[in-house]
């Protein structure tokens, strides 16, 4: 029969009434610690069969310093609202402002540990390379999503073959269009920050020369080099100008020279070349460099008997964190912990992960990337790589394969040909 239609205000009062009373009922439900008991109504209302698709997982990052996490609560929400799981260990969103409460309301089912998330997790989905304590909990078949720098560490490499798992790298997701869509905030994040640290280590307090970015009437400003005018030299550009220091920018294409010189008056964009970079370096408080020099090239854009030509205590801040690449006297990467050592008088800064220094914007803003396409690995890893190029030029290792061409040179073995893994795919 047909039913009569209530008055609009009735229908309009009685959903606040309702809304109100989910509300009052979760309260309660947190207050006695049975919050879970919402997460299987929520499986029961998004999944007809009453059972997971998939289970996606996300544990506490373990890397010194490190304190962004991968799935937000509102990640976790669109998740179990198209019949997924998703476990995440006690404590991940802390670091970055996100308490287990909020996890829990979205729908997520808390673990105690690390180890209980790459147990039960098909997807695992985080923000660092897997830790050495994590390499025996990797299975085969198991989605690893995460920023993977697989290149230069074999012991990684030799887990990821032996493990069978299907490593997809953030860094290695390359667009149609050649952007790198899934390290672009992160770089931004990185240049912007790291000019920071730049100029904090020019502090007296930090044993830095006491130079004032801006400067004053007649007090000169803090002398800035930065190597690279790409979206980590953007986002140092950013504060550096933005703060009055006297900034040349290098790169070697034009377009970039041109933007910047559009977006940033007043700074000098000059091509990059040993006798440009050598006559800003005499003037350079503080060398930011964005360049990650190819594992191919010999030499280095800036040697150890160029850095003399700064001025005493000059700073180095390292972003590309590339070791002994652009700049010779990268020696090693450097921590949160311990960020700082000293070549020839002149602090480095080589921290790799940057961005965490902003744990909460950096999170937020990872999210807004990756979460689309941990979605569509949720609802099938092989379709989704078979029908997303740029998510399978991501690809690092399936089944015990090496796929990214640069490791697998690196490493010493074959890699995958494309056909290969097309019909690894389709036979998955």
């Amino acid at each position: 029969e047909e039913k009569q239609q209530e008055p609009e205000a009735q229908v309009t009062s009685r959903n606040e009434e309702q809304s109100a009373g989910r509300r009052g009922v979760e309260q309660v439900l947190l207050h006695h610690g049975l919050l879970e008991i919402r997460q299987i109504i929520l499986a029961l209302q998004a999944n007809s069969a009453f059972g997971w698709k998939m289970i996606i997982g996300t544990n506490k990052e373990t890397k010194t310093g490190e304190y962004r996490v991968a799935l937000l609560p509102e990640g976790v929400r669109e998740l179990v609202s198209r019949g997924h799981a998703a476990i995440v260990e006690k404590g991940a969103g802390a670091g970055a402002g996100w308490k287990d409460e909020e996890y829990l309301m979205a729908g997520a089912t808390m673990v105690d540990n690390g180890a209980d998330v790459w147990s039960k997790a098909d997807v695992v989905f985080k923000v660092k390379e897997p830790m050495t304590w994590e390499y025996d909990l990797m299975r085969p078949g198991q989605v690893l999503f995460t920023y993977i720098h697989s290149a230069g560490n074999r012991p990684l490499c030799d887990k990821l073959l032996s493990s069978g798992v299907l490593g997809i790298a953030f860094e290695d997701v390359l667009a149609d269009d050649g952007r790198l869509p899934l390290l672009e905030p992160m770089s931004w994040i990185a240049g912007y920050m790291g000019m920071f640290k730049g100029f904090e280590l020019l502090q007296t307090l930090n044993g830095g020369p006491g130079v004032l970015p801006g400067g004053m009437p007649d007090v000169r400003p803090a002398g800035v080099a930065i190597l690279g005018c790409g979206l980590v030299g953007t986002g140092a550009l950013r504060v550096a100008h933005g703060l009055g220091a006297q900034v040349t920018a290098f790169d070697i294409a034009e377009d970039r020279l041109a933007a910047v010189r559009k977006e940033f008056p007043g700074v000098r964009a000059l091509q990059s070349n040993p006798e440009n970079i050598a006559a800003a370096l005499a003037e350079a408080d503080i060398l930011l460099n964005a360049v990650m020099w190819p594992k191919t090239m010999t030499g280095h854009l800036v040697t150890r008997e160029m850095l003399s030509l700064m001025p005493e205590r000059g700073v180095i801040v390292d972003v590309a964190a590339d070791i002994r690449g652009a700049l010779e006297t990268c020696q090693r990467q450097t921590t949160h912990a311990d960020p700082v050592y000293v070549v020839d008088g002149h602090p480095h800064y080589v921290v790799a992960n940057i961005p965490s220094l902003a744990a909460r914007s950096a999170s937020q803003a990872l999210a807004r990337v990756t979460l689309p396409y941990a979605m569509k690995l949720a609802d099938g890893p092989a379709q989704a790589l078979l029908a997303d190029s740029p998510l399978r030029r991501g690809l690092t290792c399936i089944a015990g394969h090496m796929v990214r061409d640069v490791t697998a040179q690196w490493y010493g073995c074959p890699a995958l040909p494309e056909a290969e893994v097309l019909r690894l795919l389709q036979d998955s």
